[in-house]
């Protein structure tokens, strides 16, 4: 960080007097001074925290303890995933059922027309609703998108889903999502 500072500063000096580039090295000098202050007080503190907690040794990468975190940091972020998009699901199928469309299974524009044609709902009321399952339904296909990365990146690997193995469900029940969730909850 000090040397790209440093840098910065340094390539931005104007060619032209040299008091102007002796300025700019003293710029560049208190930058470096600054950036290695900061460093030395970062060790300092390092240094007292693992006194604190009795840290023998640092974990090696690849490492017996760096491997078990890994995996737990990676697990942790599959759940945070799957949390999102379980949610978002469960939403739908709430919001739906609400409707009385859950089970359909059909895409926005299919469930506009069904709204038109059971409830007689007013155009701008349709559009809004539209509106609304649209937003809900490109949020899912992004909490499905961050699943996926996070399900593939397991050791071992989750499978995949896709928009089509969720959307037909029309009752929390039949989620089958939640057989991955926590088993301490």
């Amino acid at each position: 960080m000090a040397q790209e500072v440093s840098n910065n500063t340094l390539t931005s000096i104007p060619t032209g007097s040299l008091e102007e580039i002796h300025n700019a090295l003293a710029i560049a000098q208190i930058h470096v001074d600054s950036s290695y202050a900061k460093l030395q007080h970062a060790e300092g503190l390092v240094g007292h925290i693992e006194t604190q907690l009795a840290v023998d040794q640092w974990w090696e990468i690849g490492g017996p303890e760096y491997q078990c975190f890994k995996e737990e940091a990676s697990l942790g972020k599959y759940h945070t995933a799957l949390d999102e998009l379980e949610h978002l699901m469960v939403m739908r199928l709430f919001e739906l059922s609400k409707l009385s469309l859950s089970g359909t299974g059909k895409f926005i524009y299919a469930e506009i027309s069904t709204l038109t044609s059971i409830f007689f709902l007013g155009y701008k009321l349709c559009q809004h609703l539209g509106k609304a399952l649209q937003c809900c339904l490109d949020a899912i296909c992004n909490a499905i998108n961050c699943y996926n990365t996070q399900a593939t990146a397991l050791n071992p690997p989750h499978s995949k889903i896709s928009w089509k193995d969720i959307a037909d469900y029309g009752f929390v029940a039949e989620f089958d999502l939640l057989q991955y969730s926590h088993n301490n909850i």
